[in-house]
């Protein structure tokens, strides 16, 4: 297994959460789909942490008729919020702390 498939599988809850808004922060506009092959998760569970972010205001569906490739077909697309994107913050400010040295 390489790094990043170990450190992939290793992931708390939390870190996962923090990937998926740290994914459509990066790419505004991503389908469940795309989250789930980049963040190499079931979509179960994909789908569970979405709808723990989408209650608590951190990410928001928008809905589009066309995708971003063009394509007819409409589709729900997620982007982070300003308290997704103020959170997304804080966690790295804090990853960053705890990985400087001393």
């Amino acid at each position: 297994m390489n790094n990043l498939a170990r450190s992939r599988a290793r992931r708390s809850r939390l870190e996962m959460l923090m990937d998926i808004i740290a994914s459509v922060e990066y790419h505004p506009g991503k389908t469940i789909t795309h989250i789930t092959y980049g963040q190499s998760l079931m979509s179960k569970t994909v789908r569970q942490l979405i709808d723990r972010l989408l209650d608590r205001g951190i990410l928001r569906e928008t809905h589009r008729s066309t995708s971003p490739s063009g394509q007819k077909r409409p589709s729900v697309y997620y982007v982070a919020t300003e308290k997704g994107r103020r959170i997304l913050r804080a966690w790295r400010a804090l990853n960053a702390e705890m990985e400087a040295r001393p």
